[in-house]
């Protein structure tokens, strides 16, 4: 082994330290070959266009990944009118023009046929107050109960000559042997239900951005069906005007969700079994490009296979009778969703830096195409090769992808035109008889 030898003022331990920078602290890049191929060149650029348009448009301007995004909360009152009572002169159909009522002319084919009563909204709601949620009762069964201090009397007992109810005395409800039994009952359905009016007035807030509106006067409206289509006002309807509460019928939620009060919907029929109307009050301010417009959009669907009923009690002097209304109609529930969108650079730089990756998806398909497709003649500027303690080391990147492909050499062409062949780092010195391509020889 040849001994090595120090310069004057080198120490051992200088030199261990410059032999130790040399080896760890440097940085290693590579050197690039150019190859003059028209195809590949209008491939890699063909692509790169092709993802820079895809990074541009889809994602930014078609889906608006600049935008800060989040769901909004808010609050529905709803409140309830009769067609009498939103309109003093209207009058209303006589039960026999009514295809639902006892004694029509021109009687439904689907439920039963009951008497018919005009309530006002007073009795048709219940309950009075509720928090995005509403109930309207179509039908209804009112039985009276009365108090009996055995429960093996029959309600026909209960009543004396003359109809009139015998209540059982002493009967209270702290007491062990006190009763309830029903003595009467009746059906009726509550007449003209389509032609009362929900009036919504609605609010959303975005949490994450501190803002939020009274949505039903400042912002615009749109109510659709469920395959888009836009449900237009009709009479006394109010939807989406700008600086009106909305004003919808009954009959339209049902209308939107695809079904009628008289319609056999899974062995169902709304007026008389009940239903149950889910509306999604969407918010948004991201289907155009200016994120101080704000809109909402109702959707209604229907609960399949669901009837709804509420039971009701009334109770009497001392509780010794109870008048219980069972009520059966249409129950309308509203969920607030959407997305309220902000302009952020943070999404944007994630949005840019996640779809520039797709460059180097574009760079290695050249590669693996220049090398597998177009043979092994390629023309360059350049070729740079380093030999570093007897070990080649190849330092392009097409080095790289032929190693992967395994291909025995690759014929350069320099400036003056002339051809050499240059052994790849993985083949034995000896493996051909062209022998190595040196940067002098080119």
């Amino acid at each position: 082994m040849k001994d090595k030898v120090l310069s004057v003022g080198q120490t051992a331990g200088t030199a261990a330290l410059g032999a130790a920078n040399k080896r760890f602290l440097t940085y290693a890049t590579f050197h690039k070959v150019r190859l003059h191929d028209w195809r590949l060149g209008i491939l890699f650029l063909a692509l790169q266009i092709a993802i820079v348009l895809y990074i541009v448009i889809h994602p930014i301007i078609i889906q608006k990944r600049y935008l800060l995004r989040t769901v909004p909360v808010g609050n529905v009152a709803l409140s309830l009118k009769s067609p009498q009572a939103l309109n003093v002169n209207y009058t209303p159909p006589s039960p026999s023009n009514l295809s639902y009522c006892e004694g029509s002319l021109n009687p439904i084919i689907n439920g039963t046929l009951l008497p018919c009563l005009y309530w006002t909204e007073e009795l048709a709601l219940y309950p009075v107050v509720e928090q995005s949620a509403m109930f309207i009762t179509t039908r209804v069964n009112v039985s009276t109960k009365v108090a009996i201090t055995n429960r093996n009397v029959t309600a026909a007992s209960t009543f004396d000559a003359n109809g009139t109810a015998t209540i059982s005395p002493n009967c209270l409800l702290n007491s062990s042997n006190c009763f309830y039994t029903k003595t009467q009952q009746s059906a009726l359905y509550v007449a003209i239900p389509e032609l009362f009016t929900i009036k919504i007035a609605h609010a959303w807030q975005a949490i994450l951005f501190n803002e939020g509106e009274l949505a039903s006067l400042s912002n615009k409206g749109v109510f659709v069906y469920s395959d888009g289509k836009r449900v237009e006002a009709t009479g006394a309807e109010v939807i989406g005007v700008y600086g009106k509460d909305d004003i919808i019928y009954l009959s339209t939620f049902l209308r939107a969700a695809g079904i009628s009060f008289d319609t056999l919907v899974d062995g169902l029929v709304p007026r008389y079994d009940g239903v149950i109307i889910l509306i999604v009050l969407s918010y948004t301010n991201t289907d155009g490009y200016r994120t101080n417009e704000y809109s909402y959009t109702y959707t209604a669907t229907y609960v399949t296979g669901a009837q709804f009923k509420v039971v009701q009690e009334i109770y009497g002097k001392n509780y010794q009778t109870i008048l219980e209304f069972n009520r059966h109609g249409v129950r309308l529930l509203i969920v607030q969703s959407g997305e309220i969108g902000r302009f952020d650079f943070q999404t944007l730089l994630l949005t840019l830096v996640s779809g520039l990756g797709l460059l180097a998806i574009a760079t290695t398909l050249v590669d693996i195409l220049g090398g597998f497709c177009w043979g092994k003649t390629m023309v360059t500027d350049e070729f740079a090769e380093e030999e570093e303690e007897g070990e080649q080391k190849e330092m392009t990147r097409f080095g790289v992808i032929l190693r992967f492909l395994k291909w025995p050499f690759i014929r350069l062409k320099n400036k003056d035109g002339n051809f050499g062949d240059m052994i790849l780092p993985w083949m034995p010195p000896d493996s051909t008889s062209k022998g190595s391509l040196n940067q002098d020889e080119l």
